[in-house]
C-alpha cells in the first residue's frame, strides 16, 4: 500500500491500519507520517515486512526510529532522501540498539560519504541478519569501499549482495575489492559500474572469477575502459562454476572480446544471462557469436545493442 503522497493526518491513517493486524496479506508500506500509537498498531501486524521511504526530500530520523523498531521489519528502503554521515550514525545505532533483525538496507542516491562508510563498516560488523546493501550513487570514494569491504571480509558476515555502483571509486580500492570476492563465500552478486576502474583494475575484478565459485552475479563497466580490460575474461569464465549473470554494459567491448566470449561459451556450464548493452558491436561478432550458441545449452539470454555506425542492423537483438 501506497498513501506517501497524500495529506493524511495521523488519526486517519491509524483508522486506515486498524485492520493490520488481522490483515495476513498486507506486508509493505510507504507513508510519512509519525505517530507513536500508530507504530504500537503497525506492530500487531507480524507479516508486515517492508517499509519505503524513499524519494523523500529529507529523512525525518524519529519516524525512521519508529520503523527500524518495528519488530517484523526485514527491509527498509531509503532512496533519495539526502541521507548524510550523520544519519547514518543514528540509524545504526538504531539497528543496533532495537537489535533489529533487518535483512535489506537500500540507501541509493544519498550524500553518504568516507564518515558514513564507518558507520555502515561498523554495522556490517555488529549485526548478524543483514544481507543486502545497497548504497549506489553516493560519495563514498575509495576510502569508503575500502572501509565496507574490509568489514565484509574480516567479520564473516552474511553479506550476500553488494551494490556500490555510481560511488565515485578508482583502482586505490580494487586490491581490497578482490580480497573480499576471494576469500568471501556469503557474497552471491556483486555489481560496480560506473565507476572509475581502469582497464589494470576491472582485470583483477574479473580475476577472482577463476577462483571465487559462489557469485552469481557481476556487473562492471565503465566509460573510462575498453576492450583491453576484458582480453582475459574467456580463461577466467571458463574456470568458473557458479556466475550465472554477467553484465558488462557502455565499456567500449569490440568484436574481438565477443569472439573470445563465444569460444569460451563451449566450456562455460552455468551462464544463463549476458548484458553488452552499449558497447561497439557489429553484425560480424553476432555472427561469430551465434557459431557458438547452439552448441551451448545453458544461455538463456544475450544483450545486444548493435553499433549502427559500423554495422547493418540497427536494432535490438
Amino acid at each position: 500500500i501506497k498513501i506517501a503522497d497524500n495529506p493524511l493526518y495521523p488519526s486517519a491513517i491509524i483508522k486506515i491500519f486498524q485492520c493490520t493486524g488481522k490483515n495476513r496479506l498486507f506486508k509493505q508500506i510507504r507513508f510519512k507520517c509519525n505517530d507513536k500509537y500508530l507504530f504500537k498498531q503497525l506492530n500487531t501486524n507480524e507479516n508486515l515486512k517492508v517499509f519505503d521511504l524513499s524519494y523523500n526530500d529529507n529523512i525525518n530520523i524519529h519516524l525512521l526510529k519508529n520503523i527500524i523498531n518495528l519488530k517484523n521489519i526485514s527491509k527498509i528502503y531509503l532512496q533519495r532522501n539526502n541521507i548524510t554521515d550523520n544519519d547514518i550514525q543514528r540509524i545504526s545505532q538504531y539497528i543496533q540498539e532495537f537489535k533489529s533483525h533487518l535483512k535489506e538496507l537500500h540507501l541509493q542516491s544519498n550524500l553518504i560519504g568516507i564518515t558514513g562508510s564507518e558507520y555502515i563498516a561498523q554495522l556490517i560488523k555488529d549485526n548478524n541478519y543483514l544481507k543486502v546493501l545497497n548504497i549506489t550513487d553516493n560519495p563514498l570514494q575509495s576510502q569508503g569501499i575500502i572501509n565496507i569491504c574490509d568489514s565484509i571480509t574480516n567479520n564473516k558476515n552474511i553479506i550476500s549482495e553488494l551494490l556500490i555502483n555510481s560511488t565515485k571509486c578508482n583502482d586505490y580500492c580494487i586490491e581490497k575489492i578482490t580480497t573480499m570476492l576471494k576469500f568471501n563465500q556469503k557474497l552471491k552478486i556483486f555489481t560496480a559500474t560506473e565507476n572509475k576502474f581502469t582497464n589494470k583494475g576491472v582485470d583483477r575484478i574479473l580475476s577472482t572469477l577463476r577462483t571465487n565459485n559462489t557469485l552469481l552475479q557481476i556487473s562492471i563497466g565503465n566509460k573510462y575502459i575498453n576492450s583491453t580490460a576484458f582480453e582475459n575474461i574467456s580463461d577466467y569464465l571458463s574456470f568458473n562454476k557458479s556466475l550465472i549473470y554477467l553484465e558488462i554494459k557502455s565499456s567500449k567491448i569490440t568484436d574481438d572480446i565477443i569472439k573470445k566470449l563465444a569460444k569460451m561459451l563451449l566450456i562455460n556450464k552455468t551462464l544463463t544471462h549476458i548484458n553488452l548493452v552499449d558497447n561497439l558491436l557489429t553484425r560480424e561478432g553476432m555472427i561469430s557469436l551465434g557459431q557458438y550458441l547452439n552448441k551451448n545449452k545453458t544461455i538463456k539470454q544475450i544483450l545486444v545493442l548493435l553499433n549502427v555506425e559500423r554495422s547493418e542492423e540497427p536494432s535490438i537483438k
